[in-house]
């Protein structure tokens, strides 16, 4: 199936005040909502805890951009060798892959006078036996994928370049040369760590006969930061908070000592790096804040003590903290009392779209949403006032904790790339969906740095576009050698 064309200019979301983002949690029964206050509590983090979560973010990004550093970084602070951007020469036809969580999105995108004009996304299902099978199995099914779509454009006799987005740590050694360091979300195929994955796709695709060769590897956040420039010049960091999440910005050359004397750009006052961010805490630097159920989560993930910052703020999480929640909560007897309900002992049942779900019920008398999820739940005639009521609790606590984690991040990065004016591109299934994620976001920054000015920009699509547009600046560079 082809997917509609995503939005071709900059779209920002309207931001809801804060008074409308309040939630007053109260039961009919004191007793029994002191006890859910106390299951709940440990989310519920001080301003001091923020402070030292903002020190700690400072810290592993000053020793990730060490030469020697006293104590490794949980950032991996990764050289994107992204060295130029759109100048409005850009022309033709560019294949871009975003190989994500749940789906391979390939994209079609033609190119005018520098702009967008035309783009078209085939979205492909990726299979647990794909995402953790062998590689060679992972990659022969891209290169299929990609013959796909170029089939059904009458393409494959024409050579196009292709930006490959890879959301995976990884060790870039050039645009087109990079070796996996580690799988993370739901990946871990075999054969593939150490490995160069362009080497590998590229392999794929003469097996498979494909006319197309990749121009250039790219993290799927360097993807959103080179689409945000591309509608907004003011952008300086792409992010993105669906799956998972990571942050790549604009840095000063002259401040980066972690890479390799042949690896630093010549003639270039501003690097891109690839933070990884969402590996802060692997060496146990935001251990102060971890709960029962985040130790949970990690302990029994596909890659435990890696990637823990995702786990606390991403959409891959989300929902499971909050089922785990309600399973202590059942078993303290204060939540669905007497009913016998089991559904919540079935891993993964509570969505983090269910969160989103719940927190479009912003007017405390109406509980529309969360009757909806409810139902999906099979929940909706057991459910009591107060179980709704804590439902809506849970699901707001666990928002409020991510994004205020997220937005010191976020701060932390406009304060050290020091502009007057900026913008953050941002992506993600999270930030798209959920209807507080943006507007706690911004004032959450704003009471960071309240004389800055930024805005946050949906750069949907941000990856996938991003990488079609790296390989056209490449193929302008190349024509103009």
């Amino acid at each position: 199936m082809t997917h509609p064309h995503f939005p071709l200019k900059a779209v920002y979301f309207d931001l809801i005040p804060k008074e409308k983002l309040k939630f007053n949690f109260h039961l009919s029964d004191k007793q029994k909502q002191n006890k859910v206050e106390e299951v709940i509590k440990p989310f519920v983090l001080t301003e001091e805890t923020y402070e030292r979560v903002a020190e700690a973010f400072d810290e592993q990004m000053t020793l990730g951009l060490m030469k020697n550093p006293t104590k490794k970084s949980s950032f991996y602070m990764l050289n994107t060798f992204i060295s130029q951007f759109t100048n409005g020469a850009e022309e033709g036809q560019y294949l871009a892959i975003d190989l994500g969580a749940s789906n391979l999105r390939v994209n079609l995108v033609k190119m005018e006078d520098g702009k967008i004009v035309a783009a078209e996304s085939q979205h492909y299902p990726l299979t647990t036996q794909i995402q953790q099978g062998s590689g060679t199995q992972l990659f022969d099914y891209l290169a299929d994928c990609i013959k796909d779509l170029l089939e059904k454009f009458n393409l494959t006799e024409i050579e196009t370049p292709l930006g490959f987005t890879f959301s995976f740590a990884m060790d870039q050694k050039s645009l087109d040369v990079a070796y996996l360091i580690s799988w993370g979300l739901s990946f871990n195929c075999s054969g593939v760590v150490g490995k160069d994955v362009v080497q590998m796709l590229n392999t794929s695709l003469r097996k498979k006969d494909v006319k197309v060769q990749v121009s250039a590897i790219l993290n799927d956040m360097t993807g959103v930061l080179v689409h945000g420039i591309h509608l907004d010049p003011r952008t300086v960091i792409g992010t993105g908070i669906g799956s998972g999440t990571n942050c790549c910005y604009i840095e000063k050359a002259s401040n980066v000592h972690c890479w390799n004397d042949d690896e630093m750009p010549t003639n270039q006052t501003d690097v891109v790096i690839d933070t990884e961010c969402g590996a802060f805490g692997d060496n146990g630097a935001l251990d102060f804040i971890k709960t029962e159920f985040d130790d949970f989560i990690d302990r029994t993930s596909l890659n435990p003590n890696k990637f823990v910052f995702e786990k606390y703020t991403s959409g891959n999480c989300l929902g499971e903290l909050a089922r785990l929640v309600f399973v202590k909560l059942i078993g303290n007897g204060v939540f669905f009392t007497g009913k016998n309900v089991k559904i919540f002992n079935q891993e993964e049942v509570f969505k983090s779209r269910m969160i989103s779900e719940c927190e479009k019920d912003f007017d405390g008398k109406n509980a529309e949403h969360t009757q909806n999820v409810l139902k999906e739940l099979g929940l909706s005639d057991l459910a009591s006032d107060d179980d709704i009521a804590i439902i809506r609790y849970v699901c707001a606590v666990i928002t409020i904790r991510a994004c205020r984690l997220l937005a010191i991040n976020w701060a932390n990065l406009i304060k050290r790339i020091n502009r007057p004016d900026v913008t953050v591109a941002v992506d993600g299934s999270v930030y798209i969906k959920h209807p507080k994620f943006h507007s706690l976001i911004t004032h959450a920054i704003c009471d960071l740095l309240p004389k800055q000015k930024f805005r946050l920009m949906l750069a949907q699509d941000g990856s996938g576009k991003g990488a079609a547009l790296v390989a056209a600046i490449v193929k302008r560079i190349k024509q103009n050698e």
